[in-house]
């Protein structure tokens, strides 16, 4: 009878009473998963404990190996081996289980092992499961830790693929491998049957070499896609561009398609160019042997984890402003306890610079607070980070600038005006050297129309004051004497009008001079920063034609490494194709020699075959020609006797002649004839002597 069984039938193996499972999807189904090699039942206790459940697996009649008793015994030493839970097994046997196979001649070698809950690789990959970032490095750490501790003993799965890994989604996750049958190590047997992997999976080699594929480094390449998928399965682009089951097209595996380059671009984007680097080797290996070990895979995702930066996580996500916030780096600690401010929603103009503008938004606030030194490094961070000729490190630069100006203190020489010191703002110079002989030439320019002013002031001020002492500015007092009073008035007040106006002259040309010393300082200004900004170009110019010929060495050594490898696969690929046409010729030609050996041995045996029907027949009629010679020699001896009893000795004579005659022709055969050989001697002497008489015999 076929084992097909129900939801709730009982059935008991070694004592132990089991139900089939009831598929959760399916209530009225019993809970089974159909593979390549058979189906695998849920037999659940009768007590209902689902943690106590195990698997029944019923292997298809290909696969039905006696063989399987002896590797489930030696591969339970694995059981323990993280990962490994399904190696603890037991094998239904004729010897102790003849009842229930009679019962069901299907579970011939079937195998009972533990049940792994959880969901497969290939259910989160076919179902788009969204996963978060921490999410993906876990699962990725723990298949990496599964494969390294397999590996350190020597062992593979050699078919590794997302349905063969199971995890749950408990806190403390657990990972493990199902379908063991497979399973590569030292000590054990080579499969009867050999599985050329899982397409998706497999790589070249395992393709080409499916019966050489039992070997410790098989898991390798299978492994190395599996971690990339399970690391990028946070990117929503990764998701939507997988093919189906799995990530990549069995035909575009070790291809420079555009998955591939996807997958590497987004490893390198979320993970780091250590992680990028080690696909990128498992990828373009020829030989399972070049591939990283999990154990390389295992030391750099453990680094991702030990670092358990918020950045990385933040990063990972698809979010851009967390991505932006996740890489500002720390600022000093001077100023750890200053409230922090938000992004402000401006800064998303400047693109690549908004860490620029936050760290200025920063300084800016410490600067109104008064504390300026801290401003100050702020400020030169953030010109560090800003793009070089930018409005923003313009801006920037200003800023510094006007903080390492001094403090504006009363000149002495210009007795303690402060507008002698007036500072006309400028853009940092690059050196500090310039920047202090610009500000000395700019308060010359300054100082040189209030200290002429001045002197205008101090002459008018002496004139005045001679007219009212009575002198005149040319002559003395005695020559005014004369003058009336009135004519005095009116002399002083046009003197004093005439001060005012040498006065208001001297502010008019003070004001001037201010306004063509702060127009001469800005033409400077604006001189230097477009001397600034045009070098700036110009070496912006050229760091870009470097980049770009960079770009463009990399693209044709790129393309040149392509071309070189698909010049070798094209190599490998005629090389084999002329091992298959030479194949194909050698087997040709082996076969027609095998048909013309063949055919010349039927020849053979046929030549064989007419000759002993020959010799046979040859034989036979000797037999009868002797069995004819013995009655014809008798007939002779018979007749010799009756003529020599009737007196006729020459007739006699002549009969004993004729009897030799027969006898002669084999001799050897004849002596041993009992009729003839009694009879031969008598002839003999009838011949020798002509008087003998012949016995009648």
């Amino acid at each position: 009878m076929a084992f097909q069984p129900n939801p709730g039938d009982e059935i008991i193996i070694n004592g132990i009473t089991y139900c089939i499972g009831t598929h959760p999807a399916a209530p009225g189904m019993a809970y089974a998963q159909v593979g390549r090699q058979g189906a695998v039942y849920q037999l659940v206790p009768k007590s209902g404990d689902l943690s106590s459940a195990m698997a029944l697996k019923i292997f298809l009649p290909k696969f039905r190996i006696p063989s399987l008793v002896h590797q489930s015994e030696m591969m339970e030493r694995y059981a323990s081996v993280p990962g490994l839970r399904v190696c603890k097994r037991e094998v239904l046997t004729p010897e102790r289980n003849a009842e229930l196979i009679a019962q069901y001649p299907d579970l011939l070698y079937a195998v009972v092992m533990p049940w792994i809950h959880g969901y497969t690789w290939m259910d989160v990959i076919t179902t788009q499961q969204e996963l978060k970032a921490e999410e993906s490095l876990k699962l990725a750490t723990a298949l990496a830790g599964v494969g390294s501790a397999m590996e350190q003993r020597g062992a593979a799965h050699t078919d590794l693929s997302a349905p063969n890994i199971i995890f749950n989604g408990a806190e403390s996750l657990v990972l493990e491998l199902v379908d063991v049958e497979q399973l590569y190590s030292p000590r054990l047997d080579p499969p009867e049957f050999s599985l050329s992997g899982s397409p998706g999976y497999a790589s070249y080699e395992h393709l080409r070499s499916a019966g050489n594929a039992w070997n410790p480094y098989a898991d390798r390449f299978a492994g190395a896609v599996i971690l990339a998928e399970m690391l990028c399965w946070c990117d929503r682009e990764i998701r939507e561009a997988a093919w189906g089951e799995s990530y990549f097209d069995s035909n575009e595996l070790q291809e420079q398609g555009s998955r591939y380059k996807l997958m590497l671009e987004k490893l390198e984007k979320l993970w780091g160019a250590q992680v990028a680097e080690l696909f990128r080797r498992a990828w373009n290996s020829l030989d399972a042997r070049n591939c990283p070990t999990f154990g390389e895979w295992l030391v750099v995702l453990k680094g991702l984890s030990a670092e358990g930066d918020k950045d990385q996580a933040e990063q990972l996500t698809d979010e851009p402003s967390s991505k932006i916030s996740s890489r500002l780096v720390a600022l000093p600690s001077t100023i750890e306890s200053f409230e922090q401010p938000e992004l402000p929603s401006n800064t998303a103009a400047y693109g690549k610079e908004a860490k620029a503008a936050l760290l200025m938004e920063r300084a800016r606030q410490l600067e109104h607070a008064g504390r300026l030194d801290e401003a100050l490094q702020i400020y030169r961070e953030a010109h560090g980070q800003a793009v070089a000729g930018g409005s923003l490190a313009h801006e920037l630069a200003a800023a510094i600038a006007e903080l390492e100006e001094p403090t504006p203190e009363a000149d002495p020489e210009e007795g303690g005006n402060p507008a002698a010191s007036v500072v006309v703002p400028e853009i940092a110079a690059s050196s500090e050297g310039k920047t202090r002989s610009a500000r000395a030439e700019k308060r010359w320019f300054v100082r040189w129309p209030i200290l002429a002013a001045a002197a205008v002031l101090l002459l008018g001020a002496a004139a005045l004051l001679a007219v009212l002492n009575g002198e005149g500015i040319f002559g003395s007092k005695n020559s005014s004497s004369s003058k009336t009073a009135a004519t005095q008035k009116i002399e002083e007040e046009q003197q004093i009008e005439a001060n005012q106006k040498a006065a208001q002259a001297a502010a008019e040309a003070q004001a001037q001079a201010k306004a063509n010393a702060n127009a001469e300082a800005k033409a400077r200004a604006e001189a230097e920063a477009k001397t600034k900004t045009e070098a700036e170009e110009t070496k912006a110019k050229a760091d870009e034609q470097q980049r770009a010929l960079a770009a463009q060495k990399l693209k044709e050594e790129q393309q040149a490494k392509q071309k070189a490898e698909l010049e070798e696969k094209y190599k490998r690929q005629v090389a084999y194709n002329n091992y298959l046409a030479w194949k194909k010729e050698r087997d040709e030609r082996l076969a027609k020699e095998k048909l013309a050996k063949e055919e010349a041995a039927r020849k053979q045996a046929l030549e064989r075959e007419l000759k002993e029907v020959e010799r046979k027949r040859k034989e036979k009629a000797l037999q009868k020609q002797r069995q004819e010679d013995v009655v014809l020699m008798i007939a002779y001896y018979n007749s010799a006797y009756n003529a020599q009893k009737t007196g006729s000795a020459d007739t006699a004579r002549s009969y004993a002649m004729q009897f030799l005659e027969v006898y002669d022709k084999d001799p050897k055969y004849y002596v041993k004839n009992a009729k003839v050989a009694k009879r031969v001697g008598h002839i003999y002497k009838l011949i020798q002597k002509s008087t003998y008489e012949l016995p009648n015999v």
